[in-house]
Parts: C-alpha cells; structure tokens; sequence
C-alpha cells in the first residue's frame, strides 16, 4: 500500500474513531436541520416540547454511531482489499462531514437543555459568546507570560484544564455558573470515587460517594480547582474547611494544607 494512503487512513481512522453527530428528526420522521429546530424550540414556551427534541437528538446520535463504524469497517477492509478502498480525499472528506454534524448535534442538545432550564437564546448566546472570549484572553494571558519568561498561573492552568469555560464563573458568579452546569449535565462538584490509603482524605473521614463542593472558604466546581488549592497549601501549617456534600447535608471538615488524596471520575471539558 502507498505510504501517503497508509498514513492518511491512519489519521482518518484516528479522527472518526472520536466523530458522532448527526442531524435532528421531526415529528414526522423528516430530516431538518439543527437551525430549524433551534427556532421551534425558541419560539416554544412548552418545555416538555424542548426534552422530546433532546431525546430525538440523542436518538440521532446513537444512530450516527452506526454510520461511524460503517466507515472504520471501509476503512479496515480497504487495506486487505483494494478494489473496495476509498481514496483519501473521500476519507477525509467522510470524516470532517461527520465531525461537522457531530458538532451542530451537541451544540443542539445544549441549546434544548439550557432552553429546558428556563434561559433565553439570547442568555445561551451570550453566555457562549462570553465563554469564547474568555477563553481567547486566557490564551493570549499565557502565551504573554511564557514569553516573557514568567512562570505559568498554575491554579488557573489546572482548574481550566479540567474545564475549558471555567473563568464564567468570575464573570457571572458562582450561583449562575452553577445553574449553567446543571443545565447542561454537568458536574458542579468533585464527585470522590477513591479515597487513597494514609491521605488527608482518609484520615478525616472524607469517603467514596462524597461530594467535594468547597476548600478553604472558595466553591469548588472541578477536580483542578481543588487540586491547584491543595498545591497552594501543600508547605502551610495551617488548617482549612473542606466542604463536603454527603446525604443532602453539607460537612465542614478541618484539614492540614496539601493534596487531598482522592480519585474523582469527574470530567475534563473542552
């Protein structure tokens, strides 16, 4: 096989092995764009109409799911036969297609979630508007810092790993941030799955089923920002409150500076 097309083939298997999306159904059973159903939607005032488009989206998606085997499966067979091989520009083509419609699906179910949580298109578009900007500054802030020799903002690096949206929060408080990621499905917590032997953790009695939703008097809304406060107390003497939610009730537990030692499922957002 020609090295270029082994290789393209490698890449593109590597990019539709990640790719779902598709496009929304109506109630007909008709195919229409995501544009079409975010104007339904708007002009909707039903909720319950907002939720049976999200399930049609999910449904969608779980087809697409489908078609994206398909083309691994061409993609497999076309190295052991070459008359069934797709050339790599067909390929590529596949799978930007279906990286596209993947993209417009999820920005969809967003749409219908946040519509569902009692926001308006113009707050959706706002938010998300805000979000790219934030985002744009963050990145413009360390390229500058690194140029200039300057060491990198660790706590801010850590917490916007974990969520790429996460300087929201400064812009429009904690109370709404929150809303926003339970709007979207979202942890707004550190859910604790593990509690290593000999840590912090476990010798303050923190266990697996916690939730982790502050740390010395700052919300905590995801696993980076909790680990940047425990490297920032890691060599203090003093004590500081995590705050734990456990059966609906929230725990103020004394700790010394340092790594918690927990394992968390929650997950990275970009």
């Amino acid at each position: 096989m020609d090295w270029k097309l082994k290789l393209g083939l490698a890449a593109i298997s590597f990019i539709a092995g990640v790719s779902l999306s598709t496009f929304v159904v109506d109630r007909e059973g008709q195919e229409v764009s995501p544009g079409q159903v975010a104007n339904e939607a708007a002009a909707s005032s039903d909720t319950k109409d907002a939720w049976a488009i999200r399930a049609a989206l999910e449904q969608q998606i779980s087809r697409l799911e489908e078609e994206n085997a398909a083309l691994r499966m061409q993609i497999s067979e076309g190295k052991d036969n070459p008359s069934r091989r797709r050339t790599h520009a067909e390929l590529v083509a596949s799978s930007e297609d279906l990286m596209k419609r993947r993209a417009a699906a999820l920005k969809q179910q967003d749409i219908e979630s946040l519509l569902a949580a009692g926001y308006s298109m113009d707050r959706i578009e706002q938010l998300w508007s805000l979000s790219e900007q934030l985002q744009e500054r963050r990145r413009q802030e360390e390229t500058d810092r690194r140029m200039r020799g300057l060491p990198v903002d660790s706590a801010k690096e850590l917490a916007w790993f974990y969520g790429n949206d996460i300087e929201l929060r400064y812009e429009i408080g904690d109370s709404e941030y929150e809303k926003y990621l339970e709007a979207l499905g979202r942890p707004s917590s550190v859910a604790v799955t593990q509690v290593f032997p000999g840590s912090i953790a476990a010798s303050v009695g923190i266990q697996p089923g916690d939730k982790i939703v502050g740390y010395n008097n700052r919300r905590i809304f995801n696993m980076g920002e909790l680990l940047a406060m425990g490297t920032e107390t890691r060599t203090a003497n003093g004590r500081y409150l995590v705050e734990v939610e456990r059966d609906g009730e929230i725990l103020k537990i004394p700790v010394p500076g340092g790594s918690l030692g927990i394992k968390s499922h929650t997950p990275v957002i970009r």
